[in-house]
């Protein structure tokens, strides 16, 4: 399982049961994008979310990133056509709706004429730029975020797992310490 700038394989469609194995579909990607679903895999995920780090090399046209995944692969099974449909709806339609929603809603807001008009720059209040600003700061912090997080999805991260991997390391550190 591989990918170089978001083309070659990556597992979507997660369906995660605690103390069991997981279940996920491996998929031909192209910039992250899943393409043509390769099949699907009751796994486990091996990589330690609390403790991963990511490893930057400077290549001759600017710098690379990458991240170690490992899974413990049980078996194949058959393919959901359900969750092929649900992948592909979440990457082309639910994903671009929360990444330029605001923007959408800031140029909505802007044609219906919902954001007031003043005759002067000096006659607005002072508060109306200030929110104008934070709706395009969370515009722009939704273009960034929500990719991220659905490639940490794609990985096999749940929701709070490093955390809750980084409190259970201190509390495994401190009964070490306790024993020594």
């Amino acid at each position: 399982m591989s990918t170089l700038n978001g083309f070659g394989t990556m597992f979507y469609g997660w369906k995660h049961r605690p103390g069991e194995y997981s279940s996920a579909t491996k998929w031909l990607t192209a910039l992250y994008l899943p393409i043509v679903p390769l099949g699907r895999y009751k796994l486990r995920v091996a990589t330690d979310f609390g403790h991963e780090s990511t490893k930057i090399r400077a290549i001759p046209g600017g710098l690379l990133a990458s991240q170690e995944n490992r899974f413990d692969i049980s078996e194949k099974t058959s393919l959901h056509g359900l969750e092929v449909l649900r992948t592909y709806l979440s990457a082309y339609v639910g994903l671009p709706v929360l990444m330029f929603g605001p923007f959408l809603l800031i140029l909505l807001f802007n044609h219906w004429n919902w954001f007031p008009r003043y005759s002067s720059e000096a006659a607005a209040p002072g508060w109306l730029d200030a929110v104008l600003w934070l709706m395009i700061a969370f515009s722009l912090a939704s273009v960034l975020y929500w990719p991220i997080w659905a490639f940490r999805r794609s990985r096999g991260m749940q929701s709070g797992s490093a955390t809750r991997a980084k409190k259970k390391s201190k509390i495994d550190r401190r009964a070490v310490e306790h024993h020594l």
